[in-house]
This record gives structure tokens, sequence and C-alpha cells, in this order.
């Protein structure tokens, strides 16, 4: 009887401990969201730039890893000034002017 007491025991003490453990484990593999920005670089007709826009996509762990992504808005307005026609794509990182991506990889702005 003794005996069963003692092994009774001795699991519900390995059993305490290995719950223990695997909950530190699954804290300390906590992994961090990418802050997601998008820098929309919008154009009249003729291909000039008349804006661009940045803005958070997608909210990460602060300080965490960042991504931004680069689009291209195409419009073309008519006499009123209202947009006809607008077609928004995403471009990489290396269609995209330097000076654009130079001002817009921090996340200050």
């Amino acid at each position: 009887m003794k005996q069963h007491k003692k092994q009774l025991a001795l699991f519900v003490l390995l059993l305490i401990s290995s719950l223990g453990v695997a909950q530190q484990s699954s804290k300390s593999q906590k992994r961090e969201k990418i802050w997601i920005y998008d820098v929309n670089i919008i154009k009249d007709e003729t291909g000039r730039i008349v804006n661009v826009e940045k803005v958070v996509f997608g909210k990460g762990t602060p300080g965490g890893p960042i991504q931004i992504r680069y689009f291209e808005t195409k419009e073309k307005r008519g006499v009123g000034g209202n947009i006809i026609y607008s077609t928004r794509e995403r471009v990489g990182e290396n269609n995209v002017d330097p000076e654009i991506v130079k001002r817009y990889e921090n996340t200050s702005n």
C-alpha cells in the first residue's frame, strides 16, 4: 500500500512538472507580429506622381519586424476633378523610385 502511494505521488509530481515546462516553452516561442506598411504611389494619366501615401495595413509587435509593400495607382480624372477610372497594382521595390524607397523605409512617416 505504501509503495502505491509513493508511485502515485511520484506520478502526480512528474505530471505537474511536465505541465510547467510545457507552459514555459510555449510562452518563450511566441512569434512577433510583423508591421505591414502600404506605400501607395498615385500617378495621373501622364505618369506624373501626384501623391504618395503611407498607411499601416497590419499592426505588429512594438519594435518587431517591418514589411513595406509598394503599390502604384493610376488615375484618370474628368474635367471637374472627379476620378473617371483608377487602377492599383502592387509593384516590387526595384520598380519604385529610389527616393520614395529611401523616404518611406523608416516607420516615422
